[in-house]
């Protein structure tokens, strides 16, 4: 569900569990100092340079060809910034109000499903299109226990007061609610990320917040939950989308959408250099799979392979879709290793599978895999970006 985001700074109690926590407003002025809390000195110094040159514009010119003068006022700048910084910490909770509709109510068991109030694990919260390039124009919450949505516990007697007055105002279809949830920002990662935390969520009938509906508090340790899941590193390959075409509804280059469906097809393996790998496995028909290796939280390499022996129907409707997806004139199947390049990627088409051959060309492995799989697995097709060669090769990988 598509929502703005609006946060209002909470300097009373929020609940009876956060009594001794004040709470900040979540906006960008609050995200950018938490980002600078957790930046290295660097950073902070650029910062500083960075508002001499654009917000005291004046006296920077004044003093541009005194190099001397300017470090005194990179020096003034920095003291004025880490003054600033003094009473944040580097983790935050926060409160997110929102007016909304749940997704279900189940009577029987009496919970409510809100469905995702969040743009997939990703939140992105805009920041400003600037030159200051140690602070991402967009800030984005990584969120790994979303499903704690799903399943909220509902007061009955306030659920039923609710929809005898729904009933009683002929509005009993409506499934507008309140919400609020507490989030903890726990960790900010690559000068860009938030490792978010849903800590609790509470549901009333109305913004006045006289009637709690339902609630729901995350229980599970915050540490755990981070490291655990897919995207525990956040997202550290720089490199962007190609969007000139898709194979199958997948993108390489584009960013991972971790969520409960990808968590049970998807695992970590190795890491290459700082760069987490994620392999996921997908079935793309009755005998094959769509292999998608991930390398800092970005597609690096789409494989198609053969787990047994396919069937006419799936070659064609293989054959089909290979053309379709790479937007193919014709598709030449008459040949043992088809290699060319397009899109600034480069495709490599092997027919073993289709005639019902395995070979050593053709026998499937990856440098993704922490160990050479055993089972016989027949690619058939392959495709990497050109910038992932380069991003790999110049992290000393041998492709």
């Amino acid at each position: 569900m598509k929502f703005f985001l609006s946060f209002l700074l909470v300097c009373t109690l929020a609940t009876k569990s956060y009594t001794k926590e004040p709470l900040l407003e979540f906006n960008i002025e609050n995200l950018t100092q938490l980002a600078l809390k957790n930046s290295s000195d660097k950073v902070l110094n650029d910062y500083a340079l960075y508002i001499l040159k654009n917000k005291k514009v004046k006296e920077y010119f004044k003093y541009k060809k005194d190099s001397q003068k300017i470090n005194e006022l990179v020096k003034r700048e920095r003291k004025l910034i880490d003054e600033s910084l003094k009473s944040i910490q580097k983790k935050a909770k926060l409160v997110y109000k929102v007016k909304t509709n749940y997704k279900s109510f189940d009577e029987k068991i009496m919970q409510i499903n809100l469905g995702n109030q969040f743009a997939g694990t990703k939140q992105s919260v805009f920041r400003a299109y600037d030159k200051f390039k140690g602070l991402p124009s967009y800030f984005i919450l990584l969120i790994p226990n979303l499903a704690i949505q799903n399943a909220i516990n509902v007061k009955k007697e306030n659920m039923d007061r609710r929809q005898k007055y729904l009933r009683k105002t002929s509005q009993i279809n409506s499934k507008n609610i309140y919400v609020e949830f507490i989030l903890s920002l726990e960790k900010y990662q690559n000068q860009q990320s938030f490792q978010t935390v849903i800590e609790e969520i509470m549901i009333y009938t109305s913004d006045n917040k006289k009637s709690l509906i339902g609630s729901a508090v995350e229980k599970r340790n915050h540490s755990k939950l981070i490291n655990e899941w897919l995207l525990s590193d956040g997202f550290t390959n720089p490199l962007v989308g190609i969007h000139a075409f898709q194979f199958a509804h997948n993108r390489l280059q584009d960013q991972l959408s971790s969520n409960e469906e990808l968590s049970k097809i998807c695992k970590k393996t190795k890491k290459i250099g700082i760069h987490q790998v994620i392999i996921c496995t997908k079935r793309f028909s009755s005998n094959t799979n769509l292999i998608i290796n991930y390398v800092g939280g970005k597609v690096a390499q789409i494989d198609l392979i053969a787990t047994n022996d396919i069937t006419q129907s799936e070659i064609n409707m293989i054959q089909t879709s290979i053309k379709n997806y790479l937007k193919l004139p014709q598709l030449n199947i008459e040949y043992n290793v088809a290699k060319w390049s397009d899109y600034n990627v480069d495709f490599t088409l092997f027919s073993d599978a289709f005639k019902h051959k395995k070979s050593q060309r053709s026998r499937y492995s990856t440098l993704f895999e922490i160990e050479p799989s055993k089972e016989n697995r027949v690619l058939i097709l392959s495709m990497m970006a050109h910038k992932t060669k380069k991003f790999l090769t110049d992290l000393g990988v041998k492709l």
